[in-house]
């Protein structure tokens, strides 16, 4: 709720550029994508990760399935790599000019 206030307190003080629409109708909108966002991948990416998962194990398909190490290492290094690959989809969404006005909503 703080960072809504700080983001509506900033969008009044220091307006990027005049508004077509309605403040209301604008900040409506966004939440209701984020929630509809946020309510498709809760729903989605566990069954989706769960089956790629499923499939990569029973085809031997994967890096640490080649890779003989610990199984805490492999969550670790699962975790970390998947950590960069965010990362770096972050850094393309702000530099490919189609993908940045997406991103920036």
């Amino acid at each position: 709720m703080g960072v809504l206030l700080l983001c509506n307190l900033w969008e009044n003080k220091l307006p990027r550029k005049t508004l077509t629409v309605k403040r209301s109708f604008r900040w409506l909108n966004n939440l209701s994508l984020v929630a509809l966002n946020s309510a498709i991948i809760a729903l989605v990416m566990p069954i989706a990760a769960f089956q790629a998962a499923a499939i990569a194990h029973d085809q031997q398909w994967g890096l640490f399935n080649l890779l003989s190490l610990p199984g805490w290492l492999n969550v670790l290094l699962a975790v970390i790599v998947l950590d960069l690959i965010i990362y770096v989809q972050h850094l393309v969404f702000h530099r490919v000019k189609p993908l940045w006005k997406i991103h920036r909503m």
